[in-house]
Formats: structure tokens, sequence, C-alpha cells
């Protein structure tokens, strides 16, 4: 074999679960690290709750309440970096108007409220696998975290079939779960999303998740030589066990926001952005409300990058790292 073609040294067939077992964690803690060096960088960690809310001070030590007024002019600043943005992708006045109109700055500012309400509090519930990290700091981070989960893995026609008619799944995806958790603790519980279009369509739909239903507890039933009587019991009592958790849940829920300040303005904006999400569902939508967010940590001295010596030293840190990483890598291949 000549030395350009390398062989291969480890591969999956010949790594075994405990090999295995530590690359992955090595990849999560190296991607931990880099995630932590990055939130640094930018300022993630800074509180945005200073330019949102009012602090109170209670028996119980310091509170923040969401002011409309500060939380509006807070959002005002990012839509404005975010038009920025547009100016300077679109340079083509027709263009640049098809681009951001007004119902693409209306979807802006929905997302942006709800995250800076969302990011705000801290709600323990149990979540779908999968769902974004824990977020309620009031900190940039939480914000950042909110944005990449704008996103959700649907069209409109496949998230209105599976979440919207028929017997819907209440795992929502991403951020509408995060919605729907604070509108059921408001009793508000799927205000915001949108009914069958027809009693055909819901007729339907319901039907045909009926039909899924009993042909999966046939199949287990067949698989597993369990009474199919027996099995939709038990099927039934799981549903209620589940049900009486997430109404015990939600009892927490709505002492925990009994003083949810400005909660029609929350229910509106929820409505807005399910209306809106699936114009925008595109990761380029996601760059855009994060640079806005990097930007105004920039220009709020936030951010190491907030003062030229602060980017003069740590972008010779992060030179002098990369070139010592290099090196490293270099000594694994001699």
């Amino acid at each position: 074999m000549s030395e350009f073609r390398k062989p291969i040294l480890r591969s999956s067939l010949l790594t075994d679960d405990c090999e295995q077992d530590k690359d992955y964690k090595t990849l999560e803690t190296s991607k931990q690290l880099i995630d932590e060096l990055l939130y640094i960088y930018y300022g993630y960690d800074a509180s945005f709750l200073p330019y949102t809310h009012d602090e109170i001070i209670t028996e119980n030590g310091k509170q923040y309440r969401y002011n409309p007024k500060a939380g509006e002019a807070f959002i005002d600043d990012l839509i404005n970096t975010i038009d920025e943005q547009y100016w300077r992708n679109f340079p083509l006045p027709d263009e640049l108007f098809d681009k951001f109109n007004d119902d693409t700055i209306q979807f802006y500012r929905a997302f942006l409220y709800l995250a800076i309400r969302i990011a705000s509090i801290k709600i323990t519930v149990k979540k779908p696998e999968g769902h974004h990290e824990d977020v309620g700091n009031g900190t940039f981070r939480d914000l950042i975290t909110l944005t990449h989960s704008l996103c959700v893995p649907y069209s409109e026609r496949g998230f209105h079939r599976r979440f919207e008619i028929g017997i819907p799944d209440n795992k929502l995806p991403n951020l509408f779960f995060d919605i729907q958790t604070i509108c059921r603790a408001l009793g508000k519980e799927n205000s915001f999303l949108h009914t069958s279009t027809s009693a055909e369509e819901q007729e339907t739909a319901y039907r045909e998740d009926s039909e899924e239903e009993l042909n999966h507890i046939r199949m287990i039933s067949y698989e597993q030589g369990i009474d199919i009587d027996q099995l939709k019991a038990s099927e039934q009592y799981l549903k209620e066990t589940a049900q009486f958790y997430r109404n015990k849940e939600n009892e927490d829920l709505m002492k925990q926001l009994k003083d949810f300040e400005d909660a029609d303005t929350f229910i509106m904006k929820a409505t807005t952005y399910r209306d809106l999400l699936f114009r925008y569902n595109t990761h380029d939508t996601e760059e855009y409300i994060e640079t806005a967010l990097k930007l105004f940590l920039l220009r709020n001295r936030l951010s190491v990058l907030s003062t030229e010596d602060g980017c003069k030293k740590s972008h010779k840190d992060i030179s002098s790292t990369i070139d010592k990483l290099r090196e490293i890598k270099d000594n694994n291949n001699m």
C-alpha cells in the first residue's frame, strides 16, 4: 500500500461497547467545552432581565416582573438589527421588501417575545425525549437555546395532521412544547393551534388514528401472546395514569404562574407564531436571530468582543490555542 492511502486504524466493526462509550463520552465532553468557550466568548451568560424586567425586592429576596414597555423596546432593538442584516444580504430594494415584509417582522416579534417570557421562568415539567436543555435563568444563553429550537422537522401539513387533528399527539415539538406548557397553565391549552378545517377532516383523522392504535395493539398482542382485551385495558390504564400526573403537573404550574404578567399578549404572540412559523421554518431564520443577539451583546459591552483590546487579546489567545491543538494533532500522526 502506498504512503498516500492510509489504513483504517479503528472501525465500528472492531470497536467494543466499552470503547464506543468512551468515544462518545469524549465527543460529548469536547462539545461541552467548545460550547462553554463560545458562551463566554460572545457573552451568552449575561442576563437580559435588566432590559426586559423590573427588579422587585420581596420577603423572599429579589424577584423580576416582566415590563411590557421595556420588553418591547428590547425587541425593537433586536428587530432593527435583523432588519440591518436583511439590508446587507438583499441590497436590491425589490428583493429586500419581498423578504422583509410585515409578516416577517410580525413573526420575529412573536418569537422574540415568546422566547423572552419562556427564558425568564423556570418551569419544571417532564419534557419529551430530545427536548432542548433547561432554560429559565433569564440569560442570553437561554435565548440562544430557544433560537436553536425554533425550527420543527415537519411541514405545516404534517404538523397539522399529527398535533392538531384526529387523536392529537400532546408532545408538541421544540418551542411549541414550551408554549403549550404555559398556555395550559393559563387555562388556554391548544388556544394557539389550528382546528380542523371541517367536521369531515376531524372525523377522518380520528378514524385513521383509532385504527392505527388498534392495529398496534393487535400486533403486540400477537407478538407477545397477550389477550387483546387485557392489553387494551393495560393501555387505557397507562393513558389514565399519564393524564393523572399531567393534571397534577398542571396544578403546580397554575400556582407558579398565577401572577403571569401580560398573559393575553402571550396567547396572541403564540397564535402569530403558529400562523407564520412554516414560512420561516429554516435555519436561516435561526441565524438571523442568533446574529442579532451576538451583535446586541457586542454593542452593549457584554461580550469579550465589545472592545478593541478584548478582541485583540481573545483572538491572540484563540490563535495560540489553535497552534497548540495543531501541534498535538501532528504529534498524534507521527
